[in-house]
């Protein structure tokens, strides 16, 4: 191999990645300022050509009634990074970010459906599984 290699991977997860905790103020509003990094990772990896595999928590697909940023894609990254030129790979990081070793067999395999339907409804593949 004449070239080194390097992974990225990214957890895009917002609050889910932290809802088995008591989330602070403090912490939502970290977590919503997320989003600056998040548009200067795209902004670089497209700059560089340089795909990174993102670990998307299917919850931030769905729709939901209120629009807060810390539990949604308000931003549209996702169909951002889908479309990026960088030539992303969106893999699944779960539906809700659950803890599998605190739930049985068919809790986790719930979880995993559900998050396989979310990505095909929206046209992700669901070809990696980051836990």
């Amino acid at each position: 191999m004449e070239k080194g290699v390097c992974i990225i991977s990214i957890d895009y997860e917002h609050a889910w990645g932290v809802s088995d905790k008591r989330n602070t103020p403090e912490n939502l509003t970290r977590i919503r300022n997320e989003a600056s990094i998040t548009e200067r990772l795209i902004t670089l990896f497209e700059k560089y050509s340089i795909p990174a595999t993102w670990a998307v928590v299917a919850k931030l697909l769905e729709e939901r009634v209120d629009t807060d940023s810390a539990w949604s894609d308000t931003n549209g990254f996702i169909k951002r990074i889908q479309k990026s030129s960088a030539g992303h790979e969106i893999g699944s990081h779960s539906y809700a970010h659950i803890l599998y070793d605190t739930v049985d067999d068919s809790g986790a395999t719930v979880d995993i459906g559900s998050a396989k339907l979310l990505h095909e409804k929206h046209g992700l593949p669901f070809n990696s599984f980051i836990f």
